[in-house]
């Protein structure tokens, strides 16, 4: 464990809400039908959750909690396909609304408006990282989430274990960041060892970039026509610097749409880019190309 001052932590209460729901449910086998349960389960489920967090981190802090509220401004800038128009509200879990609920009432928790609750994450995280280094503040805030996407965040992070999904254990993802690949060994019809690309999964800056080439399928995302995630991989890994990555983009993207490439471009960089700074009148501060490109 790292010892430092303090940690905050600033949970990801989408997932939360969403998960620990599950616990007040259950489908009934025998009776072919769903069964739902007292809603102390969840609460309970919630309280754990917290409690699980504060304790990895060694901290005293309840973390601020962070729940998407009304409006998304990636849904007007999704042509090529809807945002997130794949997902299927159906299977939502019975007290998903109850245990969003308990959360504002029980927690400190900052609703979004106009965006998403990782937006938000993602600016707080980047305003606690400039005031601990100004000395402003003695503690660190750690955006705890199994979201993927909160990655590319500057600063120190965490994501509990769920199902299949293993542990992020607790650690600083620097501006650049990394890509991790992942293989599935096989062999051939011939008998020939083989290996094919399997994931992609990264942090920081080289994670932003891989997404803008691979897009998202889980949020609907394409990305950019024909790039898959070894292409990204073999494109943004070498880089040492942004400046390289945005090269590396912004080559391809010419190659599949010529003229047409920084509409193409703008788009997939809205929707994956995590809002990190808030101007003059609190808007959000949107991905751009530096100037003259």
């Amino acid at each position: 464990m790292h010892q430092r001052k303090a940690f905050l932590p600033l949970a990801d209460a989408d997932i939360v809400a969403y998960e620990c729901a599950f616990a007040g449910q259950f489908f009934d086998k025998e009776k072919e039908e769903l069964q739902v349960l007292p809603f102390r389960l969840v609460r309970d489920k919630i309280e754990q959750k917290v409690a699980d967090i504060m304790d990895v981190l060694e901290t005293t802090l309840e973390p601020i909690m962070y729940l998407t509220g009304e409006g998304n401004f990636r849904d007007a800038i999704a042509i090529r396909k809807g945002y997130k128009a794949n997902r299927d509200d159906s299977n939502r879990p019975y007290h998903l609304a109850n245990a969003r609920a308990y959360i504002r009432a029980r927690f400190n928790t900052v609703l979004s408006v106009g965006c998403e609750a990782d937006d938000l994450l993602c600016v707080s995280q980047t305003k606690y990282n400039r005031e601990f280094k100004e000395g402003k503040i003695n503690i660190e805030s750690v955006i705890c989430t199994r979201d993927k996407d909160l990655r590319q965040c500057e600063g120190w992070h965490y994501g509990w274990e769920m199902g299949q999904q293993p542990e992020f254990k607790l650690q600083w993802v620097d501006h650049i960041g990394r890509l991790d690949a992942t293989y599935k060994e096989g062999v051939t019809k011939a008998g020939n060892p083989s290996r094919k690309f399997d994931k992609l999964k990264g942090t920081g800056t080289k994670w932003l970039y891989a997404q803008i080439l691979t897009g998202d399928t889980v949020d609907n995302i394409p990305g950019l026509k024909g790039c898959g995630v070894a292409k990204a991989f073999a494109l943004i890994d070498p880089c040492e610097t942004e400046e390289e990555m945005l090269d590396a983009t912004i080559a391809e993207y010419k190659k599949v749409y010529e003229e047409q490439w920084k509409v193409e471009l703008y788009e997939q960089a809205h929707l994956v880019y995590m809002v990190r700074n808030l101007d003059e009148n609190n808007q959000l501060i949107f991905w751009r190309l530096p100037d003259g490109r």
